[in-house]
């Protein structure tokens, strides 16, 4: 499993924890985020901390090339704000969190876009790519899905509201 754009390293914990037999990759371009994430793993009891690697890098550029084509789970929370919609977010947000892990670009699909065009080339024949959007994104963010080659879906989070793009292969 691999989760791109780990920022704390929650999610990629979580998977260690709940998997017993999983080996999981967090990846992120953030030093910051990355020492975070290291931090978070020092305190993980028991095997799942063996299992967990902490790396430096940008989206898949993180990953060692032997990995390409044996991926089964791709995880992904990242940036998905628009330029525009930063002025609107909330201050506790936006002046809190680092402005990497929020802005995507213009769009705010450009992370999203960038983790599936190369995706097709690391998950392995059967595998799943869970990244989460903006509800607003999920036309767009199916469309990128089946444009790099996948089925895809978007599925909406408690509240109803859709929030998680489903993509297999």
């Amino acid at each position: 499993m691999v989760d791109l754009g780990t920022g704390s390293g929650a999610i990629a914990l979580s998977l260690a924890a709940e998997r017993p037999h999983v080996n999981v990759w967090a990846v992120d371009r953030s030093p910051d985020a990355v020492a975070v994430a290291r931090a978070n793993l020092a305190g993980l009891a028991g095997s799942a901390a063996t299992r967990v690697r902490v790396v430096e890098g940008d989206w898949w550029g993180g990953l060692p090339a032997e990995l390409a084509g044996h991926i089964d789970l791709l995880v992904s929370n990242p940036p998905y704000i628009s330029s525009g919609e930063m002025a609107e977010l909330d201050p506790q947000v936006r002046d809190w969190e680092p402005r990497m892990a929020l802005e995507a670009g213009q769009r705010g699909t450009e992370a999203i876009e960038a983790i599936l065009s190369e995706a097709g080339e690391w998950l392995a024949e059967r595998a799943a790519a869970v990244i989460e959007l903006a509800p607003h994104q999920a036309p767009e963010a199916e469309h990128l899905a089946r444009q790099a080659g996948f089925v895809a879906e978007v599925r909406a989070d408690l509240a109803g509201r859709p929030r998680t793009l489903v993509a297999r292969r």
